[in-house]
Parts: structure tokens; sequence; C-alpha cells
């Protein structure tokens, strides 16, 4: 997505909190705003092979949450979500109904929107900017966001990247290989999907070993980046066991940046 076209859509949820005087994390009402703004109803129910499903009929909508999905976490962001796609007027596959599974992190289109337009209502520019701004990076912020706004830590590890002043990476990885990488501005270098993750990375010891050391750590940059650079980046690493997966944040300072940026 374009960053003319993430500014619009984050523009058109910056309406919606304003309308709704948004102050606080207990101002971000979704079930209100999906009566009052889109007149959709939110139920819960079985639903075949997804996490939501938005049903338009005439003026009004039903969004489905499906039932299996209990965390609290993903069902608020699977709401805001659906309602992304109400606010952008997304047409629907069948020009009634949309199957969504918004956790497949999906970068594009309309469900690259939808999660976009999501990710700033539940957790405002206004109101977590200010903590994303730090002179040192690891997790602790995006641990904070996630408990304040019940985000996942995968969404507010997203959200800081995208927010922060400092250049760093949150990588997602499950089984010994890359699913996802949310950059910084500045960050400036690739970590391809389904990169096999580098024996030197702290989120290896978990893919090998099945233990993890959740310290932050001084790890050789070429454990994450393409080069011959003599110089270390920083890696805050969890692990979720149930899902075989370590989310890695990594932090690459400015004096590190700049001997990385050298031909």
């Amino acid at each position: 997505m374009s960053a003319k076209r993430v500014e619009v859509v984050h523009a058109c949820a910056r309406t919606l909190l304003e309308q709704y005087a948004v102050k606080s994390p207990g101002d971000i009402r979704l079930e209100l705003f999906a009566a009052e703004c889109f007149n959709a109803k939110v139920e819960t129910g079985p639903i075949d092979g997804a996490e939501a499903q938005l049903v338009r009929r005439g003026k009004r909508a039903t969004i489905t949450l499906a039932d299996r999905v209990t965390d609290e976490a993903a069902r608020r962001f699977n709401l805001a979500h659906e309602l992304g796609h109400l606010a952008l007027e997304h047409p629907t596959a069948d020009a009634s109904s949309l199957a969504c599974n918004p956790h497949r992190r999906r970068r594009t289109g309309p469900e690259g929107e939808a999660s976009c337009w999501g990710s700033e209502i539940l957790m405002p520019t206004s109101l977590v900017a200010p903590l994303c701004q730090v002179s040192t990076v690891d997790l602790e912020v995006p641990h904070r966001i996630a408990r304040d706004y019940t985000v996942s830590i995968l969404a507010s590890s997203i959200r800081f990247t995208e927010l922060t002043n400092q250049r760093c990476a949150a990588v997602f990885t499950v089984d010994g290989k890359v699913i996802w990488c949310a950059v910084s501005k500045g960050w400036g270098k690739e970590i391809p999907k389904y990169m096999p993750v580098r024996s030197a990375s702290v989120a290896f010891q978990y893919h090998a070993t099945g233990e993890l050391d959740e310290r932050i750590q001084a790890v050789p940059a070429d454990a994450w980046l393409d080069t011959t650079a003599d110089a270390e980046i920083l890696e805050h690493a969890i692990c979720a066991p149930k899902y075989r997966s370590v989310l890695s944040m990594l932090w690459m300072p400015e004096e590190i940046a700049t001997v990385l940026s050298r031909p």
C-alpha cells in the first residue's frame, strides 16, 4: 500500500475517532461505532474457514465473529477490520457478503486497507505515537500498548514500527522461517519472507532447542541482514510455544546504521 493511500485510510479512521472524542483506550467502543456509524449488528457464531464475516442487506450490515476465536484481542482486531471494510466502502465478493481472516497479514488491497483502518482505530496515532518516541528499543512499549489497548503483541509491535523514531523491525517466525517482517522508516534493509532463521539470531535458540533467553541481546548484524559489515544489532525476542513461533524486535542504533550503510 502506498504511503499516500495509508494516509487516506488513517484520515478516514481519525474522522471517526474525532467524532467520538476518543481520548483514552476506554473511549474505543467498537460495538457502539458499529451500531451508530454503520448500522451494523455484531454477533458471534460458527464460520467455516474464516475468523469474521460481513454481510450487507441494503443499508444494514451484520458482522459475525467466529465463535472459535475466544481471545479478546483477536476478536477486537477482527471486528475493527470488518468495520474498516464498511468505513472504506469496499465491495464484497458477491455484493452481499465477505469472509475474512484479518490475522493473515496482507499489506495491499482491501484486506490490507481494512487492517490499516482497524489499527488506527484500535491504536490511535494521537494516543500511541508519544509512547513510541523512545531512546532505546525493546518489546516493553509494544507490551504496554497490547495491555492498555487490548490488542495482540503482534499488532502492537507492528504499530510500534510504524510510529517510532528509531530504526527497528518486528520479525515473526514460525518453525524456523520468517512469516512476516514490519520495518520502521529508515530501517533500509530487507528481511525476506520465508527466509530461514539464521543460527546467530536469538530466535534460532528457540527454533533449535525449544528454549529462549528473553533478555535483549546483541547479535551480529548478519544474523538477520545480508551484510559483511562487522557490526551488531539488538534483538529482544519472546516465544509462543503453542504456535511454535517467535516475535523478535530488532534495533539498529544510529551508529550501527552508519556502519551498515557503508558500501
